[in-house]
């Protein structure tokens, strides 16, 4: 019996030790997965870490970019990357570092400037430089016009019905025609100032010239005449396509004569024509044109890029020399004149609204 119990207990301490072996050597594997997980772990952390310090911080480039404005803000999207990175800028010359070297979308915008895409390549470990030019986004104000008292208009009504024909100088004195059996006298107030033969039935007209207070134009049916009412003298301006409107020209011996076929410069010293074919209507500005090209004109909006279905005007830019033409503004009003006063170029419409023309240079 005593042998039978001291087996049992021998047994039973052989079972405890492998139990007891059986949870350490568990407890190790327990341990040396855990450590392994936090290798795994540690490893993976600093795989994304040394790619991103590679890619994003050693393996970049440079974008160097110089504009005309000082402000301005880059946008650089990567397709490849889903990734968009934005810059402000706050001198001519900026500069974007640690660029990923991908394919980026890049849009340069800034206020009062049209917004200038391109499409660029970044290289590791190169700088990549591009100089920017910002076209200035030309835009339309409307033109506050001074306004009659009713007293003014009611005076000038009378005026009109009094006589044949009736214009305003730019200070507001009358200028007006009279027809006779055999003359058409011209007055300036109550100031005779010409008389011109006439014949009953003939088609009389009178027009100012927009921006030029000292010169009137006068039509007694083919006879074309331009006065001007400083010097009391009328000179012939013989031009047989149907005059529109005159306005100023390049300086102040010429005028820029509107017709239906096209524009005319006219010289007042030498009475010479130049027939001006590029734009259908323009004004000088600096070295170049500002035009309109009408909705119509189906030629010209292929020759400046616009398209043909546009149903309102489009004012152009166009240099006579280098041939360098762009668009500065589109709209659907239909423009019907386009001059300067007062250094402003003023667009004026059908519907006989005028707008001013800014930011154009």
């Amino acid at each position: 019996m005593e042998d039978f119990v001291k087996t049992k207990w021998i047994s039973l301490q052989r079972r405890m030790k492998l139990y007891t072996a059986s949870i350490y050597f568990l407890e190790i594997e327990v341990m040396s997965n855990r450590v392994l997980a936090l290798v795994v772990l540690i490893g993976v952390v600093a795989f994304w870490v040394l790619l991103y310090l590679y890619f994003f911080v050693h393996y970049t480039g440079t974008l160097v970019i110089t504009s005309n404005t000082r402000t301005y803000r880059v946008a650089l999207f990567a397709p490849s990357l889903a990734r968009t990175i934005e810059h402000d800028c706050i001198d001519e010359r900026c500069e974007l570092f640690d660029l990923p070297p991908v394919t980026y979308n890049m849009q340069i915008t800034a206020s009062g400037y049209t917004p200038y895409a391109e499409t660029i390549d970044i290289e590791a470990r190169t700088m990549f430089e591009r100089t920017v030019e910002l076209q200035k986004k030309v835009e339309i104000v409307s033109l506050d016009t001074e306004v009659l008292s009713t007293k003014e208009k009611i005076e000038r009504l009378k005026l009109q019905k009094q006589h044949d024909a009736t214009i305003f100088t730019q200070d507001g004195e009358p200028v007006f025609l009279d027809i006779y059996d055999t003359e058409v006298s011209l007055y300036l107030g109550d100031l005779l100032l010409a008389m011109f033969p006439y014949s009953t039935g003939l088609w009389v007209r009178m027009d100012e010239i927009i921006g030029r207070g000292d010169l009137i134009y006068l039509q007694i049916w083919e006879e074309k005449y331009l006065y001007n009412l400083k010097y009391r003298h009328y000179q012939p301006c013989e031009l047989v396509p149907h005059i529109q409107y005159i306005k100023p020209g390049r300086d102040a011996d010429t005028l820029l004569f509107v017709t239906d076929v096209g524009v005319f410069s006219y010289r007042l010293s030498t009475e010479e024509f130049v027939f001006i074919s590029v734009l259908e209507d323009f004004v000088y500005v600096d070295d170049g044109y500002i035009g309109v090209v009408s909705p119509e004109d189906e030629d010209r909006k292929r020759l400046f890029g616009i398209d043909v279905a546009e149903k309102g005007s489009t004012v152009v830019w166009y240099h006579p020399d280098t041939k360098d033409r762009r668009v500065l503004y589109e709209t659907s009003m239909v423009i019907a004149k386009i001059s300067i006063m007062d250094g402003d170029i003023i667009l004026s419409t059908t519907g006989g609204e005028e707008f001013i023309l800014e930011n154009y240079r």
